[in-house]
């Protein structure tokens, strides 16, 4: 059986041609739901995954996006889309 350093070793050593490893993006994912404590985190986990590969995690920022506010605008936005849209087809 593996040790847990020779797992985050081989994890390290598994990058993307921009240089992240799968390692880092393990930990940026587990960081941001950490951060965002949802009720369900196994579920989200690769709603988290994708947030965290589409939107990478800068330690310097002061403080990280919170995924769940993020959705929740996303959903306003698109619901008013719809919305306006829907006024367009509609005769």
């Amino acid at each position: 059986m593996a040790s847990v350093e020779q797992i985050r070793k081989a994890l390290e050593s598994l990058q993307t041609e921009a240089g992240t490893s799968v390692y880092e993006h393990l930990v940026e994912t587990f960081t941001q739901l950490l951060y965002d404590s949802p009720q369900n985190p196994l579920e989200e986990f690769e709603t988290y995954s994708l947030f965290v590969k589409n939107n990478r995690f800068q330690p310097q920022d002061p403080s990280p996006v919170n995924l769940r506010k993020t959705l929740e605008l996303h959903s306003k936005e698109v619901s008013s889309w719809v919305s306006s849209t829907r006024k367009l087809i509609d005769v």
